[in-house]
């Protein structure tokens, strides 16, 4: 293997674990929508994304914001992001369309 052919793969290779890093922040914060809204794994990361791209925050840092805020929230640093996802936990999810 070439040289550059050998930096390729190291670059691909941390581009995956910064892509499973992201993951579980995501998995979680789902999982605590669910929880709290009473919604299904698709709305809530629907939820997630939407308020992502209105905010135009990426969602994995409005993921692990929504993580902080419900594991503690006294001990949570204020910031908007912490802010937003602090919203998200009181504000009921929009409806699901009607088809």
């Amino acid at each position: 293997m070439s040289d550059n052919q050998w930096m390729d793969l190291a670059e691909e290779a941390g581009q995956l674990r910064e892509a499973l890093a992201g993951r579980a922040p995501i998995e979680q914060a789902k999982g605590i929508l669910i929880s709290v809204h009473r919604i299904d794994p698709d709305a809530a990361f629907s939820m997630l994304t939407k308020m992502s791209s209105v905010h135009n925050i990426k969602v994995r840092v409005l993921a692990a914001a929504l993580v902080d805020v419900a594991g503690a929230p006294a001990q949570t640093p204020s910031s908007p992001v912490h802010e937003i996802a602090t919203g998200m936990l009181h504000r009921p999810p929009d409806p699901a369309p009607t088809p």
